[in-house]
C-alpha cells in the first residue's frame, strides 16, 4: 500500500532521544483518510491508530506499517512516496500522440478528381 501511494502525511518531532512520527493515510477499500498514527522511536514502544485494529497503546495495524514504510524510505533514500492529488499530475491532454504508421511515399498518394460543372 505505501508503494500504491496510500500515505497522505507525515510528520516528525523529536523530544530529548525519543522521535515521534505522525502520519494520515487513505484506506484501501473506503474515501476515508485515517489521522493519528503515531509511532514512538527509538525502539518502537507505542503506536497508535484511529481504526479498529489500531485502537490501544500497542496497534498493530497496516496504516502504521504503512508510516513506518515512509519514514524507512525516507531515512535511506532521502525521499518518501505520498498521494498525490489530481491537480499535482501533469496534464496529459496537451500532449502529442504518437506516430507509429510508417510514412507514404508522395507517388503513391492519391490524385484528387477534377470536377467540372
Amino acid at each position: 500500500m505505501y508503494e500504491n501511494r496510500h500515505l497522505v502525511t507525515a510528520r516528525a518531532a523529536e523530544s530529548g532521544s525519543h522521535t515521534f512520527f505522525r502520519g494520515q493515510c487513505k484506506a484501501s477499500m473506503k474515501k476515508i483518510i485515517y489521522v493519528g498514527q503515531q509511532i514512538h522511536l527509538p525502539t518502537v514502544e507505542e503506536t497508535h491508530c484511529e481504526c479498529a485494529a489500531g485502537s490501544g497503546p500497542e496497534a498493530h495495524c497496516k496504516h502504521i506499517l504503512i508510516l513506518m514504510f515512509g519514514v524507512e524510505d525516507m531515512v535511506r533514500h532521502k525521499c518518501i512516496t505520498l498521494y498525490q492529488v489530481c491537480t499535482q499530475q501533469l496534464m496529459t491532454f496537451k500532449r502529442p500522440k504518437p506516430f507509429y504508421a510508417s510514412p507514404m511515399q508522395c507517388h503513391k498518394i492519391a490524385k484528387r478528381k477534377k470536377y467540372y460543372f
